[in-house]
């Protein structure tokens, strides 16, 4: 379990000393503080965005920490309909985890960069807590390529933080897909700098990171993995998708021209 200041100390390793900035930000709060924060944290008003994205981190932790029942995770727009009932998030009046009376099992927050969500799964894993998957667990959900580049998306970013600190997937019979936690040592003294790592290791492979996400068995996983580096492609599929050498009998044209 983390302590606000031991949170506040992971953080800046990670992030580093520099200036930091939202990447995304709620049009009503941009560029100035939540109304319940500021409240809350006078003294914050005009300190460095690195000093307002530690107090979102540690919301984020420690309502999800003490929350009860699944935690939920998933793409935003397969979430929405569940933050009244399940987090009692009144999303028509602007609320955040900053309310009161809103519950942890599901991140709702007005500015938002990967260490608050990174937290937020942080909380849940040192409760051992159940994290039921929303969205379908297609490449589409874990995966982005687009014209500003590609990266894993955050969905992948959670599934991956969970398998790393012991978690494991489960399918109920009627589909429902959660991913509970199966070794609880680990769980607990799992950290953000080494979630932080995980990412960085897995974002280097790829596309290819996010193959054991979605449902291929282990060993064709592996095989899908192996496959794209010619070091270890098995000969018979060197050949097999090498261009076939042409074995048609030689041709005899008619000499022409001849006396």
């Amino acid at each position: 379990m983390y302590t606000k200041e031991g949170l506040s100390h992971d953080i800046s390793r990670i992030l580093g000393i520099g200036a930091q900035s939202w990447i995304w930000e709620r049009q009503d709060v941009r560029g100035r503080l939540n109304q319940v924060l500021a409240a809350a944290s006078p003294g914050l008003e005009g300190r460095q965005v690195i000093a307002e994205m530690l107090e979102y981190c540690w919301c984020a932790y420690s309502k999800a920490y003490i929350a009860s029942g699944d935690q939920l995770i998933g793409r935003s727009e397969d979430l929405t309909s569940a933050k009244r009932k399940v987090a009692n998030i009144d999303l028509a009046r602007g609320q955040t985890l900053f309310d009161h009376g809103t519950r942890g099992n599901i991140l709702e927050m007005d500015k938002w960069v990967p260490i608050v969500n990174d937290s937020w799964v942080m909380g849940g894993v040192h409760r051992h807590a159940d994290f039921h998957l929303v969205s379908p667990r297609a490449v589409v959900n874990l995966w982005y390529s687009g014209a500003d580049g590609q990266r894993l998306v955050v969905t992948a970013r959670e599934i991956l933080g969970l398998i790393r600190f012991g978690y494991r997937r489960t399918v109920s019979g009627d589909g429902k897909v959660k991913y509970v936690c199966g070794d609880p040592y680990l769980a607990m003294a799992s950290s953000l700098p080494q979630y932080a790592q995980e990412i960085r290791e897995k974002e280097v492979l790829g596309m290819a990171a996010t193959t054991e996400l979605v449902g291929i068995r282990d060993d064709l996983a592996n095989q899908i993995l192996r496959f794209q580096d010619p070091a270890y492609r098995p000969q018979h599929q060197v050949a097999r998708y090498a261009k076939p050498a042409d074995k048609s009998p030689a041709r005899r044209w008619p000499v022409t021209g001849a006396n």
